[in-house]
């Protein structure tokens, strides 16, 4: 009930935005975007991830299918879904269902005030496909700020119980992009994430490509900073919308 009335007290003080004029997406990449997709706006984001983890010489491979699909209900608020397929060492299972929405706090970055969101999302079943017995969310500040020729850096505020028994800063990204072209773009990204009482510092890159208007394709790849563990992936994806 809390996260649900400070998400209706944040939109009270929401800025109504327009459809952007191109697609704007959150692949790749771990960080969250500060936009919305906009009114009467689908939005499907979908990629395949190939990973390997190695620790204490025992290796693990899995092949991860992610969907997120957005609707815009109005020019500032949206609802999302996200649902996974796993493929973890030849076993695989579908889940990680969240299900919430997003709202825009400042539509535009203006000087030292960052472009503004924020989205919270229940978790419905975890990533085995079990309900997980207790109500667990995912709730995400995401700031852009315009640096002018040099690109756009985007960073994440992220508060959850998902993993943990109590509410508590779970994770943050710090992502800096830049449009190369007017159809490529290229990112590199630092990343953590509180895991088992320990926080995991990764870092990923890469790049899309904008085909059409509505229509990215993407690219990236990452690993992370810890010596006693071997986290690496590479992933690709596209992101897709519809009025």
């Amino acid at each position: 009930m809390k996260i649900i009335y400070l998400f209706l007290s944040i939109y009270s003080f929401g800025i109504y935005a327009v459809i952007p004029e191109i697609i704007e997406t959150e692949r790749p990449g771990q960080s969250l975007n500060s936009t919305v997709v906009g009114k009467n706006v689908f939005q499907l984001q979908s990629g395949i991830e190939f990973s390997d983890s190695e620790v204490s010489n025992q290796k693990t491979e899995n092949l991860l299918n992610n969907n997120v699909f957005r609707y815009g209900i109005a020019d500032s608020f949206e609802l999302s879904t996200v649902i996974d397929a796993n493929n973890l060492n030849e076993d695989t299972q579908v889940g990680n269902l969240r299900i919430g929405g997003r709202i825009k706090i400042f539509d535009q970055a203006n000087g030292l005030l960052p472009q503004l969101i924020f989205q919270t999302r229940a978790q419905i079943l975890n990533s085995n496909g079990d309900y997980p017995g207790e109500f667990k969310f995912n709730s995400t500040f995401s700031a852009t700020h315009d640096l002018g020729k040099i690109g756009a850096l985007t960073s994440n505020i992220i508060i959850s119980n998902i993993g943990d028994d109590s509410v508590r800063f779970a994770g943050y990204t710090l992502s800096l992009a830049r449009n190369m072209t007017n159809k490529i773009s290229l990112f590199f990204e630092l990343y953590g994430s509180y895991r088992q009482s320990d926080w995991l510092h990764s870092w990923n890159t890469g790049g899309g490509y904008l085909f059409t208007k509505n229509l990215l394709f993407d690219l990236s790849f990452g690993s992370d900073f810890k010596s006693s563990i071997t986290n690496r992936f590479i992933s690709t994806g596209v992101s897709w919308r519809s009025f």
